[in-house]
């Protein structure tokens, strides 16, 4: 119902302490996804404040297209 609402990105320097380029710099697969995991922790904490606000989005998201979720 909030069709202008936006999430405020944290600061530039406030985004997560991963910021490598992944692929250059791991040795292999599981090093490699390591770091994935460890640049999407980062992420999902720097975002944290908008965590209830993106909740509720989904949440009405998937209310609104169970049918086409169910197909798929």
């Amino acid at each position: 119902n909030k069709s202008k609402e936006y999430l405020i990105h944290p600061p530039v320097l406030n985004r997560g302490s991963t910021t490598i380029d992944v692929l250059r710099n791991s040795s292999d697969e599981t090093e490699c996804r390591e770091m994935i995991q460890k640049w999407g922790r980062d992420v999902y904490k720097a975002w944290n404040q908008h965590h209830d606000v993106v909740d509720t989005i989904a949440k009405g998201f998937v209310e609104k297209n169970k049918a086409i979720i169910r197909r798929t």
